[in-house]
């Protein structure tokens, strides 16, 4: 039997933890962060960390522990549960607690938080497809920019993705330009340089996102966002997604647009996050 942690308190997974009159459940205020775990590892901790206090500030939720009590919460897990030795993901969940009913609360309910585990397949998938869907991503709303829990745009898009026939769902904003995948941010590769959509287009700013925009030491190869459209997107010489336990993805085909199959520089990034960040 797996566990979980509950409010800073250890639960088997299958026993009841979530109230009737959590904000969380009644009105999706709140958020979750998804965190690879490799071999007892967490080499993006620190990321998630920083998108985390941002984004409860940006929800009104007061964050109950520190970044140490969160790593030694996980690490606690990681035993816990026989998951030191190999690949895992963690989800952090996060709500705005239990409230009277209402759309407001009263400010004073603590927050309720809870980290589950499971663990990662190998990461064997070689290449992705993707279609361009119906459903549009709201760029001017707040929601683009925190992982909230409230996802069913995404599910909506990936459904319609799958449905299709296709691997994952990239969604354009109202402006019609390029915002993000169902579950992962894009970046196109163009002449030796790699563009992805800046986040006032919708784009989630994801943690694998931020560190090839900021971190990734490249050599010769220029890494900016900006505003993507369908004919950019169609136009690149290679296409690839992110998220935190995929890590880079090349993209085979967009609708009915085959792409080369060498994916040279998206073959780069992702040897690079590896030798650099322990992203696998």
């Amino acid at each position: 039997m797996s566990h979980i942690i509950i409010n800073g308190k250890k639960n088997k997974s299958n026993d009841p933890c979530i109230s009737a009159y959590d904000r969380g459940l009644t009105l999706g205020h709140g958020l979750f962060e998804t965190i690879l775990i490799n071999k007892g590892s967490i080499p993006l901790l620190g990321y998630h960390w920083k998108r985390l206090v941002t984004s409860t500030e940006l929800i009104g939720i007061k964050l109950p522990f520190d970044l140490l009590e969160l790593t030694n919460m996980i690490n606690e897990l990681l035993h816990e549960n026989n998951l030191t030795k190999i690949r895992v993901a963690l989800r952090l969940t996060i709500t705005d607690g239990i409230s009277e009913r209402g759309l407001l609360s009263n400010g004073n309910q603590e927050p309720t938080y809870i980290l589950s585990m499971s663990q990662l397949p190998d990461n064997i998938t070689k290449s992705m497809t993707a279609i361009i869907v119906d459903t549009r991503r709201n760029e001017s709303s707040l929601a683009s920019r925190i992982k909230s829990i409230s996802y069913l745009d995404n599910i909506i898009a990936k459904r319609e993705a799958v449905s299709k026939g296709f691997d994952e769902a990239f969604l354009l904003n109202s402006r019609s330009n390029l915002a993000e995948g169902a579950i992962s941010n894009i970046f196109i590769v163009k002449n030796n340089h790699i563009l992805t959509p800046p986040i006032i287009d919708g784009a989630l700013p994801g943690v694998t996102r931020h560190v090839i925009l900021n971190d990734l030491v490249l050599d010769d190869i220029k890494v900016k966002e900006q505003h993507i459209n369908t004919d950019m997107l169609l136009d690149a010489d290679e296409v690839f997604i992110t998220n935190a336990l995929l890590g880079v993805k090349p993209i085979h085909m967009i609708n009915n647009k085959l792409f080369s199959n060498e994916f040279q520089i998206t073959n780069l990034i992702s040897s690079s996050l590896k030798e650099q960040f322990n992203c696998i």
